[in-house]
């Protein structure tokens, strides 16, 4: 997984420096946009798959965290997978890609604008429903529609479907 950050997640990371620029050859099908956030003091992550803006939150993050961030972000994507029926060939290709991590700087506005959207609802959502958690809104927010290059989606079944033609596709090459 690639994980394209934010300045405040690249503080809570601990990243020394302006960080390391995306090499120009990548799998895309690996890169996620992550940012950090605050909610009545507890911090919230907030990854972002680049092509489809299929979004997790995960809240109540810690610094302690920091020495499993990556068994946290696999275990809450799992979740996700398992709770919007992915099948099972593509959730085995996500977990292959969620084995490794790697970090780097680079933004893309149209996705920032996207995630600073469904952040801006988690907010709401989360104050104005004290009990719901965190898994329930990533749900909901998942199951809107955006506005995304002049067509309207919907994040989780974009996700479905970029994940079945990219693991089909990574079959043929096998």
């Amino acid at each position: 997984m690639i994980i394209l950050y934010t300045k405040k997640l690249q503080q809570f990371l601990e990243i020394p420096g302006n960080g390391i620029a995306l090499p120009e050859r990548v799998n895309e099908d690996e890169l996620w946009h992550g940012n950090i956030f605050l909610i009545q003091r507890k911090k919230v992550l907030q990854l972002t798959h680049e092509a489809s803006r299929f979004t997790i939150f995960i809240h109540g993050l810690t610094k302690k965290d920091l020495i499993n961030f990556d068994t946290i972000i696999v275990k809450h994507l799992r979740y996700h997978l398992v709770r919007e029926h992915v099948p099972l060939f593509e959730m085995k290709y996500i977990d292959a890609m969620s084995s490794a991590f790697s970090f780097f700087k680079k933004p893309n506005r149209s996705v920032t604008g996207t995630m600073n959207n469904m952040k801006a609802i988690y907010e709401h959502t989360y104050l104005s429903q004290p009990n719901i958690d965190d898994k329930s809104i990533t749900h909901e927010i998942n199951h809107m529609l955006f506005k995304i290059d002049k067509e309207y989606i919907y994040p989780v079944e974009v996700f479905k479907e970029y994940m079945l033609e990219a693991s089909s596709v990574r079959e043929i090459l096998e």
